[in-house]
């Protein structure tokens, strides 16, 4: 799920060019996902207590596709939709690897 923001990076200077982006907010559009990854993975947890793992996941992936349609837009600038990418990423980076933990337990344990 990391791809959309590591993709970025090597293309920084391109999309800095495009967007007209100043070295700062060129370095904020790297920093916003992983601090999103910090601040919305605690939440995990407490949001799958209250809804399905499965739910979460799901809205987590089609988020993610929302925010890395909208931050393709050249017209925009892109620092919400790669945080609304992180706390996407973050959601289910932690949710995926117990679905998958608690559906498949003998084969995760290699």
């Amino acid at each position: 799920m990391r791809a959309p923001i590591i993709a970025a990076a090597p293309l920084l200077h391109e999309i800095q060019r495009s967007l007209d982006l100043s070295s700062a907010e060129a370095g904020l559009l790297t920093t916003l996902p992983v601090l999103c990854f910090g601040a919305f993975s605690p939440l995990a947890p407490l949001l799958a207590r209250r809804w399905s793992m499965e739910l979460l996941i799901f809205a987590s992936t089609a988020v993610l596709v929302v925010a890395i349609v909208c931050g393709s837009c050249r017209r925009r600038r892109c620092c919400s939709a790669h945080a609304t990418a992180g706390i996407a990423i973050a959601i289910g980076n932690v949710l995926l690897p117990a679905l998958i933990k608690r559906d498949f337990p003998k084969n995760g344990a290699r």
